[in-house]
């Protein structure tokens, strides 16, 4: 098996957390340890063909170049993202450690800065179709809405127009 996964137009409602997860590990990433990556990861599984590539469901081929590649052709793209999104969270991971540090010429005792949880909810769709949300961190999963997400509805990743 390749090591990345790749849907075809016909399926692309049908990843599931499994399937994430499988991805996830391609890259070196925990889910449940790097929640805050899983829709980096749900991205590049909708992610279509560039132009010229075809995909004949062993190898991914660019019609104009001949180059064959048993890698999603937008796989590099997304290990860098995924690099940089790691660097952010540790920024801003290591910003709100700072904001909490004591003041030496407080007399005040430090109150930290309480951050908030890792995004670990993704969207995701069931056989029938039905919206559900997964966390890659408890592994529940629920039909409504968590009240904490932060991620594009599948149809804006797919480039499709949204409902108003």
């Amino acid at each position: 098996m390749n090591s990345t996964m790749f849907l075809e137009r016909s399926n692309v409602n049908r990843v599931t957390p499994e399937q994430a997860e499988a991805l996830a590990r391609t890259f070196g990433v925990v889910a449940s340890e790097e929640p805050h990556l899983m829709p980096l990861i749900r991205s590049l599984l909708y992610t279509p063909l560039p132009p010229d590539w075809s995909y004949d469901g062993a190898v991914f081929t660019n019609a104009v170049t001949g180059e064959t590649t048993e890698e999603h052709p937008a796989r590099n793209y997304f290990g860098q993202a995924i690099d940089d999104e790691r660097e952010r969270h540790l920024l801003e991971g290591n910003l709100h450690m700072g904001s909490a540090l004591p003041d030496s010429n407080s007399q005040e005792s430090t109150n930290a800065v309480a951050m908030p949880p890792p995004q670990s909810w993704v969207e995701f769709y069931g056989p029938d179709d039905t919206k559900y949300y997964h966390d890659f961190v408890t592994g529940e999963e629920r039909q409504k809405p968590p009240e904490v997400l932060h991620l594009p509805p599948v149809a804006a990743v797919r480039g499709e127009a949204a409902a108003a």
